[in-house]
């Protein structure tokens, strides 16, 4: 049944946190869990951030990539 199984985030953000999810040690238990408490994933730009200064990762652009809206729509 289509109701049963594992059930996958439709949201951009909820992606993100359950990959960052599964790079932790253990996060059901001690160290990982409370890591993972700590995360926090937004859509754009929280309040608090938008008058800081933006710092830009890397210089070249990957050639291949694949945004998070495009996996979630799948």
């Amino acid at each position: 049944s289509s109701q049963k199984g594992p059930k996958h985030a439709k949201t951009s953000e909820k992606i993100v946190k359950r990959t960052i999810r599964g790079m932790l040690p253990e996060h059901r238990f001690g160290r990982g869990r409370e890591t993972y408490k700590r995360i926090k994933c937004f859509i754009g730009i929280p309040k608090e951030f938008q008058e800081s200064k933006t710092i830009k990762a890397g210089k070249e652009k990957p050639d291949k990539f694949i945004q998070v809206k495009e996996i979630s729509k799948r």
